[in-house]
Parts: structure tokens; C-alpha cells; sequence
């Protein structure tokens, strides 16, 4: 089984739960960390087979749209 981790930070707390939302809605992934990090900043980390979990990253890039400040996705 191939694993992947994918990460996103926003600019906005309400745009990053909105992205959290979609992305754990889009694909089938485990939600492991999901918070405000500083003020006015989100922090979301998926993991899960590789298919999945790059979906919900795609997902979750639209959905930040103009308040994502970063993202990660790290496969096999």
C-alpha cells in the first residue's frame, strides 16, 4: 500500500475549515491535525493512500483559493 501526507496552511480560520470540510468530504482520508496555528492562520494534515489523498489536496487548493499560503503533498 502506497501512503501520502498533504498538508495546507491558510491565511483565514474560516476559509481553512471550509477547506478541511471539502477536502475530508472529497476522498476517502484520515484527518490528522487540523487547527489555528497563529492568529488568522490554518494549518490542515491528510493522510491516506496516494489516489485519495491527492484528490483532497487538489480540493482543498480550490477551495482555499486567494487565502492559501502554502501546501504540501508528500507520496511514495
Amino acid at each position: 500500500m502506497n501512503v501520502a501526507v498533504a498538508a495546507l496552511e491558510t491565511g483565514s480560520i474560516a476559509q481553512g475549515v471550509v477547506a478541511c470540510d471539502a477536502m475530508v468530504k472529497t476522498a476517502e482520508v484520515d484527518l490528522i491535525e487540523s487547527c489555528a496555528v497563529s492568529p488568522g492562520k490554518y494549518w490542515i494534515l491528510i493522510g491516506g493512500e496516494v489516489a485519495p489523498v491527492r484528490a483532497a489536496h487538489r480540493r482543498g487548493i480550490e477551495v482555499a483559493a486567494e487565502t492559501l499560503l502554502d501546501s504540501l503533498l508528500i507520496s511514495e
